[in-house]
């Protein structure tokens, strides 16, 4: 829509988009002015019914007249290219930036920017007039420091005018995190549903974190509509009490205990801006965690009893009078550890003498290795992968050093150190066999296993991208090989792995994972997911025999399990729950019971980071997860410059050819969907791209940037190619019919041609050729074979003439780079790469046709000069630029055209990593409410 103009109105740039529609800044040719157009979504006029309460509540907008309102001119209505009628939106434009956009606010700048905004809403509110959206991306900062509330098209009558019978009730408009109580219910709002929102934002600002923190949106309504959030000053010392209160009474539960007008708060807000911001208590020391608590105590917080626990809460209550006397403070800190690990120890000796409960219940922090940390894995896994012995004296875990090298680590739990297993790299994903004398684990595309106390590393059988396993009393293991499979079950000692499960194609059943033994050794329980149903009841656990004949569902969870006790351990809404379970009738005995609360959990892949024992020792990781994905720059020599975009779950990605946008495929946990969104590195604006309910994967830009191609199960029968507009407008143009998966490689300079690989049945992975339609109505050519053999093809790129193209085969025996003459592929062949590389890398040609960049089997980025002259190609030198950071983690995505920026998907870590918690009888309430 660059440069149309619309009425009197000529366009000049987007702005920005969202749910609510598109903006976009133009000139208004009539008044000689600037103005932002929002254009909305069909779907929010789809009916006259619809268009006539919208243009209802903005005319009622439009009649607001204040200094932080953003005006609103007119709105008209349009015809876009493909016939649909759209209406938009004329108002002031701007010139500022979002309050998300702004950092490190003084307590005296949020105050002002409080009190403004507050006095805006109060203009709304006197005129019938609720925002319900208000949140940090619809507050500007004006470059005068005035602010402004933008977009009032979520705005809704009320206060019995008659336009308000043209409003639907009970609709739910807003943006979960910032919405009150009654707005995320469903129920009838009126003006302390902005003060609840303006409350949020405020809370952020001066917190540097959300008052409601739960990993997805289900647990976010669950805290926003029962949890108190903590005062601010539990993270931010330098909050006065009188500031805290306000923002907290602005997030009361119950609309009567907030602030009744927005005129009230702005008032408070400006008092307390003369007056003092500053806590007048000095800071107190805060480092590391321990203290003492009662049983009594215990059991109140966490339904666990005993007569004496060890648990973790904010280390100042225990030191701050030893603080500046260090070594009575280390004394202190090394004999809580040495008391905590004594106490484990008579915990474990009566378990072995035949106390079955035991008389002690304590739980302890367990802290990483020095220099290391616990692993964290990309692709959306947040959490340390870990694993109690069967009897409960050891914990497997798996952790990393600062390069980023992955292994497996064994800890005594009445130790203070961890023990390295050497050989084990790449681990992932361990459990114990049932004697607790092996640990089996998953790394290299297999499963393996290692003697607890070291020595070789042994491989059972092939598994490329598993999701849990277990392992019973006859050395019989059960496990999901593959991410999208059922169950298979293979001996311990080696053999081919039979599939004892199958998924449920009839109701769309995805992936069967993390299977748990039952006490009998033939039954086991697993989780089954059904993709796009993250709040409907089709995710289970099931339970399943080794020979196949039974399976049957036990209860909804949307979480792994794990069998203790006659009960099954699942997490829900971070609590970690029991549920009672007879494993000899395979039943449900009693009500869920919660065990420990703010348990972490991996959404992508439905795990909880927990583990327990047969004999009442419990471990998990406790706090929010806020891994995931961003962007990075790095220049040519490794070193990281920048990094951009928000944290999310991305896959697949690739840059733009003049460097400024970002086709990325990001995994949607709650639709439990992939979709291709456009990210614009300069503006900082997401845009999605593909809008169908089945996945789009893997897009390619062409070379001009007119285009992007994409994989998509959109059309029934498979996996095939689409490309699309990259301005986003017009539907996609189906490339490819064979319904087989296949991914987009390569686009040929001139952009006619597309080069892809395709998984067969018979010779793996190959090469083949489609013609771009010229345009849309243009039948499509049947594709060409490029490269087909028993071995796999993939990657191929074409060289800037192109006359050449290069590809990876593992012919070889390993993946390798070779180059050949385009399109006569049989006319020679020459070995690019002098070592293996990674057989998922891109190969990009440098801009002159000279070199080739790609990255190698060692994790590398790597550089290989070439000459090619007539039918003759010579190969030079290879160089390594520098290591694939984060420990060969980060996902190479592409380079700029002066080849001297290089963009990665990176993970996101926390800045500090929860320790662990190790709690022992956690099953002792559970036994004596029995008893």
């Amino acid at each position: 829509m660059i440069d149309q103009t619309i009425l009197q109105y000529k366009i000049l740039e987007k702005l920005g988009e969202g749910g609510m529609g598109e903006v976009y800044k133009a000139q208004d040719t009539k008044l000689d002015r600037l103005v932002a157009l929002k254009f909305l979504p069909s779907s929010t006029t789809a009916t006259e019914a619809d268009k006539a309460r919208f243009i209802q509540e903005a005319k009622a907008a439009s009649a607001l007249n204040h200094t932080n309102v953003c005006t609103i001119y007119d709105i008209q209505e349009y015809e876009d290219p493909q016939g649909t009628k759209k209406l938009f939106i004329v108002m002031e434009f701007v010139d500022g930036e979002t309050l998300r956009a702004k950092k490190n606010l003084s307590v005296k700048q949020v105050l002002e920017i409080g009190a403004q905004a507050a006095e805006g809403l109060a203009a709304a509110h006197e005129k019938g007039i609720v925002h319900r959206d208000i949140k940090p991306e619809n507050i500007m900062l004006r470059k005068d420091g005035r602010v402004q509330i933008m977009d009032f098209g979520l705005a809704k009558l009320y206060a019995g005018t008659e336009a308000s019978r043209l409003t639907k009730a009970g609709t739910t408009m807003g943006t979960v995190g910032y919405m009150s109580p009654e707005q995320v219910q469903g129920q009838d709002v009126d003006h302390r549903t902005d003060i609840f929102s303006l409350g949020v934002v405020l809370y952020e600002l001066l917190a540097g974190e959300s008052p409601f923190k739960g990993v997805h949106e289900t647990a976010i309504i669950y805290e926003i509509v029962n949890v108190d959030p903590p005062p601010i000053a539990t993270v931010k010392a330098d909050i006065s009490p009188e500031l805290d209160q306000l923002i907290l009474e602005c997030l009361e539960k119950e609309k009567d205990e907030r602030f009744q007008s927005a005129k009230e708060l702005a008032r408070g807000l400006r008092k307390l801006k003369r007056g003092s911001t500053g806590s007048r208590a000095s800071k107190m020391f805060s480092a590391g965690t321990a203290t003492i608590k009662t049983g009594a105590q215990r059991d109140t917080a966490t339904n666990l009893s005993g007569p004496l626990v060890y648990e973790d809460v904010p280390l100042k209550k225990l030191v701050r009078n030893v603080v500046y006397n260090r070594p009575i403070l280390w004394a202190t800190i090394g004999l809580f550890f040495l008391s905590t690990a004594f106490l484990f120890f008579l915990f474990l000796s009566k378990k072995s003498a035949g106390n079955s409960t035991g008389t002690m219940s304590f739980a302890a922090s367990l802290e990483p290795p020095p220099g290391k940390q616990f692993t964290f894995t990309a692709n959306g896994f947040e959490g340390v992968h870990l694993a109690v012995s069967p009897d409960g004296s050891m914990l497997a875990f798996v952790g990393q050093d600062s390069a980023g090298k992955q292994s497996l680590w064994v800890r005594q739990l009445n130790s203070l150190s961890a023990q390295e297993l050497n050989g084990t790299e790449g681990a992932y994903f361990p459990f114990w066999s049932y004697d607790s004398k092996y640990i089996g684990y998953f790394a290299g595309g297999s499963l393996k296993k290692i003697l607890a106390s070291g020595g070789p590393s042994v491989t059972i059988c092939k598994a490329t991208d598993a999701r849990g396993g277990s392992w019973n009393q006859n050395d019989m293991i059960v496990f999901e090989p593959e991410e999208a499979t059922g169950i298979f079950a293979v001996s311990a000692s080696g053999g081919e792995p039979k599939e004892i499960t199958k998924l449920d194609s009839a109701k769309g059943e995805r992936t069967q994972r993390w299977p748990c033994f039952l006490p009998d050794g033939q039954h086991f329980i697993f989780y089954s997911r059904v993709p796009g149903t993250s709040t409907q009841d089709l995710d289970a656990i099931y339970a399943a025999s080794l020979d196949g004949k039974e399976v049957r569902r036990l209860f909804t969870s949307h979480s792994n399990a794990v069998y203790a006790d006659k009960n099954i351990l699942y997490v829900q809404d971070q609590t970690l729950m029991a549920q009672p379970f007879d494993p000899d009738n395979l039943k449900l005995t009693g009500a869920a019971v919660p065990i420990e609360e703010h348990v972490r959990f991996s959404q992508t892949y439905n795990c909880g980071i927990f583990a327990a024992s047969r004999n009442g020792v419990l471990v998990y990781q406790g706090g929010n997860t806020t891994n995931g994905e961003r962007f990075s720059w790095y220049s040519r020599d490794g070193k990281q410059e920048k990094t951009f975009g928000k944290p999310d779950d991305y896959r697949q990605a690739d840059l733009s050819p003049d460097g400024t946008r970002i086709a990325v495929t990001i995994y949607d946990n709650n639709g439990r969907n992939f979709d291709i969104w456009l990210y614009d590195i300069n503006r900082k604006i997401y845009s999605r791209f593909t809008f169908s309910p089945s996945p789009d994967r893997y897009p390619l830009w062409s070379h001009d940037g007119k285009w992007v191609a994409f994989a998509s199960d959109r059309e029934k029968g498979g996996t095939d190619l689409f490309m699309k507009s990259a301005s986003g407008l017009g539907n996609p143009i189906q490339l490819t019919f064979t319904g087989r998966f296949k991914a987009a490689v390569g686009w040929s300079p001139d952009n006619k041609e597309l080069s892809y690989a395709q998984l067969n049945s018979d010779t793996k992975a190959d090469v083949y050729l489609v013609a771009v339609p010229q345009r849309p109505d243009t039948e499509i050519a049947k594709p060409m074979t490029l490269l087909n053999s028993q071995f796999d093809e993939v990657g191929m790129s074409f060289s800037p003439d192109d006359k050449w193209a290069v590809y990876t085969t593992n012919e070889s025996g390993q993946y390798q780079l070779y180059v050949s003459p385009f399109p006569n592929m049989l006319a020679g062949k020459w070995q690019l790469s002098g070592n293996p590389i990674n057989g998922n890398t891109i190969c990009i040609w440098s801009t002159n046709g000279r070199g080739v960049y790609y990255v190698s089997a060692a994790n590398k980025v790597m550089y290989t000069e070439v000459n090619p002259h007539g039918s003759e190609f010579e190969i030079g030198k290879t160089i390594a630029l520098f290591d694939i950071p984060y420990g060969g983690k980060a996902q190479f995505v592409g380079m700029t055209k002066d080849e001297q920026r290089f963009l990665f998907i990176v993970p996101v870590q926390n800045g500090e990593e929860s320790p662990l918690t190790l709690v022992t009888n956690w099953d002792r309430r559970l036994k004596q409410g029995k008893d």
